[in-house]
């Protein structure tokens, strides 16, 4: 389970490195080859339609061929085309390949389905959020990278040692098996208990039986293994498509409506928030787009690390009411970044304080968002339901980076921030609170009672 999270938390932290990644190159790439502000627009703008392109496209193959695979293909995309990207020698050809990496990044959601089929419920909550810390780490770790080479190599240096870290997770990621649960969807029994056993030979125990059993919801999935290739292809792809017809069903249309409206303010948020923090309020210099204040900027990442380790101790407690499990490790911190976000975009000073609560607010609730879909939909569309909140979350993403790339003042720009995050109080309160709950009671497609959290009975 630890070695699971790691390379899981790795995963994630590699994701979040290419995406911090563009707040650096993007001007600096700019003010290389003589680009507008437009151009700057448009990488980010590309790179999110790319994660779109990955999340709609290869996240429902993770439902299809198997999480493990489909988050492998996707590392080794990412690595080989953002090494590529450190050698473009034009705007237009950094574009395309930052273009191909955002697809890869687009299945990034699938670790955390990966992950949530190995845990119990007790402690899935704070496993999930332990994931988010790679995710935070990775933020940390990019502004660092920065520091230490755009200033003496380049932004090209920033890219190719950044791709270090992805190479290293590829192997790493052999370590890790497929996830018991689905195979056991697919029919394949002695694949799950394979899995089973490699765990259990990791932890020095035995598997303590011999047959699996599905859940109540459980509906096995089946293969032919005499079709041809061409055959297989077909299947792909029609059992991708007849998930997301399933999305969409009576039964799931309205919770899918609702997390999907959470997902495009959590990124416009998010998106945003890191953008005034290094490129508005961490420039340098007006007259250099490639100055930035990189202390600032490592500062100010590092509130995402504390970020995770605020909620951690009450996202799987049901007995703290409003104030704990998911709904209050979210309704919480989105309240205070609101605020401090307004302070800090009026100006008042110092800046980087309020700046920094700004940042670690928002990055708390905006952690337990993206924790929270794999426990909202059924295990054979779980990895489909999870990718298409992940794409239709780069609607905000792209508006966020428009919103703080626009040429308005700061104190515009952070109340539209302070906006999205009173909107996200009033969407996330229509959830069910799901700490505590096991994957086989919340893997029914009956439609949830959209009842406010605030007015559910606590689960015990």
């Amino acid at each position: 389970l630890v070695l699971c999270t790691l390379v899981l938390s790795i995963c994630c932290a590699m994701v979040s490195m290419e995406t911090t990644l563009l707040t650096f190159i993007a001007p600096c790439a700019c003010a290389t080859f003589g680009c507008g502000t437009s151009a700057q627009t448009t990488l980010w703008a590309v790179t999110y339609a790319g994660n779109a392109v990955g999340a709609f496209f290869l996240g429902p193959f993770a439902d299809i061929v198997g999480r493990w695979t489909t988050l492998y293909a996707a590392l080794l995309l990412m690595a080989t085309f953002s090494f590529a990207s450190s050698l473009s020698p034009d705007m237009s050809t950094l574009i395309a390949l930052r273009a191909v990496v955002g697809v890869g990044e687009g299945t990034i959601a699938v670790a955390l389905d990966l992950l949530a089929e190995f845990l119990p419920p007790k402690i899935r909550g704070t496993f999930l959020n332990l994931i988010n810390l790679g995710w935070a780490v990775g933020v940390v770790l990019v502004c660092v990278i920065a520091k230490f080479t755009i200033p003496f190599g380049g932004w090209r240096d920033c890219i190719a040692y950044s791709t270090i870290p992805i190479a290293i997770n590829t192997v790493m990621f052999l370590l890790i098996v497929e996830s018991p649960r689905w195979l056991l969807m697919q029919g394949r029994h002695d694949d799950a208990m394979q899995s089973l056993r490699v765990i259990a030979t990791r932890n020095g125990t035995v598997v303590p039986c011999t047959k699996l059993t599905l859940g109540k919801f459980h509906d096995p999935g089946h293969t032919d293994d005499s079709a041809s290739l061409f055959q297989r292809i077909q299947r792909t792809f029609r059992l991708a498509a007849s998930a997301y017809r399933h999305l969409f069903s009576s039964n799931m249309w309205r919770r899918v409506a609702i997390l999907s409206a959470i997902w495009i303010l959590q990124a416009f948020l998010y998106s945003s928030l890191v953008i005034m923090d290094i490129d508005r309020l961490g420039s340098d210099d007006d007259n250099d787009s490639c100055s930035f204040r990189y202390d600032f900027a490592i500062t100010l990442a590092t509130a995402e690390i504390v970020a995770i380790f605020i909620c951690l101790p009450f996202v799987d407690r049901t007995d703290l009411g409003w104030f704990g499990g998911r709904f209050g490790t979210q309704w919480i911190p989105y309240l205070l970044c609101s605020i401090f976000v307004l302070v800090s975009g009026f100006g008042s000073l110092p800046v980087l304080f309020w700046a920094y609560l700004a940042r670690l607010f928002g990055t708390a609730g905006d952690k337990i968002t993206f924790m929270v879909p794999p426990e909202y939909f059924p295990t054979r569309h779980r990895a489909t339901g999870s990718v298409f909140l992940y794409a239709i979350g780069i609607i905000g993403s792209i508006s966020g980076a428009y919103w703080a790339n626009d040429e308005g003042d700061d104190a515009a720009l952070a109340s539209g921030i302070a906006i999205a995050a009173v909107l996200l109080i009033f969407f996330v309160s229509f959830l069910p609170e799901t700490a505590g709950v096991s994957l086989d009671d919340l893997d029914h497609e009956d439609e949830i009672v959209i009842l406010p959290a605030v007015f559910q009975p606590s689960q015990t």
